[in-house]
């Protein structure tokens, strides 16, 4: 059984010049309410991306990184990652860091050559 409840049409058209002021005030409440969230989110302090390498240079990571010019930082701890960044075929084969990343919910990403154009194109990905 479906309950409704009948639309009443006469106030809604009686007068057209109503009906635009309601719209146009509806309108102006959701552009304030979106203007205040976005001034709000810019306040949010955001944390700093730490990156634990594995299998790849730090010297690579840390030239992409001044290319970049982002502020980013690199750990030698995988406590202290935020992401952990490496080679897929040896992330694939290191089961124990693969469990530790999981336990601490650190996401793991794998790249297939270590250049600087692949690391960057991560880079670049992560910071999304």
């Amino acid at each position: 059984m479906i309950r409704y409840r009948p639309l009443q049409t006469q106030t809604l058209f009686k007068n057209s010049h109503t009906a635009n002021t309601s719209i146009s005030s509806t309108q102006q409440s959701w552009v304030t309410v979106n203007y205040e969230t976005d001034i709000h989110s810019n306040h949010l302090k955001q944390k700093k991306l730490v990156i634990y390498s594995y299998c790849l240079s730090y010297n690579l990571i840390k030239e992409v990184i001044a290319k970049l010019e982002i502020d980013i930082l690199l750990t030698k701890e995988i406590k202290k990652a935020s992401v952990i960044i490496g080679l897929k075929k040896h992330l694939q084969q290191n089961r124990k860091l693969q469990k530790i990343a999981k336990q601490r919910n650190i996401p793991i990403y794998g790249i297939n050559r270590s250049s600087i154009y692949q690391i960057a194109k991560l880079i670049q990905f992560i910071m999304l």
